[in-house]
């Protein structure tokens, strides 16, 4: 999504030198479904749009008064999805920058013996804020799906760990797993040492990154392994609040 030429969804037409139908159609278009399907979820969008067309029908309403009227009827603060897909060409590019693990009575005393508090790192690098769906992998084979609204970003918009205990080992994390560019983070528990740096006594396990992008650790002796996604990091812009 992200080229030279785009603009905001909110450039005055004149202004717009190429992909015009998109910047007009496709992209508004696709912002609605996304906040239908991923941000509010379908029965409260709904709602919110149906007393928005009830109140402005046979009017004007301006791209403000839509705004409102949808945070209105959901009950919810949006102006993090209305800056970053209005106002600026922000993409969705969320990473998994490590995964670490520790005993959970070194955390909580005996009361967490016998289980791993694991942390997971992830990086907004893309700009836009959306919520976090996370798939977690054991060792006997079983999976979690954990979700997290985007309220989670809302005290550092570049930076968000999440925190959980286990009585399971965790083989893999991977961040949005029905999306096209999956990033999968797996934790080996076997380590060297000495060759990498890692503590593995069943205390504390920290996964590195060693690159910025594609597939990183290749070795099977790293502890996190990392897909970035291949797309351009997306520019600084400067933050504009409705």
């Amino acid at each position: 999504m992200k080229q030279d030429a785009q603009v905001p969804l909110m450039t005055e037409s004149n202004d717009i030198q190429a992909q015009f139908g998109n910047n007009g159609y496709s992209k508004p278009a696709a912002g609605l479904v996304m906040l239908r399907e991923q941000v509010l979820g379908d029965s409260l969008f709904d709602e919110a749009f149906k007393e928005y067309s009830k109140k402005w029908m046979f009017k004007h309403p301006q791209p403000a008064d839509f705004f409102r009227s949808i945070e209105d009827g959901a009950g919810e603060q949006l102006n993090y999805f209305w800056r970053g897909w209005f106002y600026t060409t922000y993409a969705n590019d969320q990473s998994i920058a490590a995964v670490e693990s520790q005993a959970g009575d070194s955390l909580l005393g005996p009361a967490k013996a016998g289980q791993t508090y694991y942390r997971v790192k992830i990086e907004n690098k893309g700009g836009l804020v959306l919520p976090l769906q996370i798939e977690v992998t054991y060792d006997d084979g079983t999976k979690e799906l954990v979700k997290l609204p985007a309220d989670v970003w809302r005290r550092n918009e570049l930076a968000f760990t999440y925190g959980f205990f286990s009585k399971k080992t965790v083989t893999q994390v991977v961040l949005d797993p029905k999306g096209s560019a999956s990033r999968r983070g797996s934790v080996e528990q076997h380590v060297e040492e000495a060759e990498h740096g890692v503590v593995d006594d069943g205390r504390r396990t920290t996964g590195r990154r060693e690159g910025r992008r594609g597939f990183l650790g290749t070795s099977p002796r790293f502890v996190l392994r990392v897909f970035s996604s291949s797309r351009e990091h997306i520019h600084q812009h400067e933050r504009r609040i409705l």
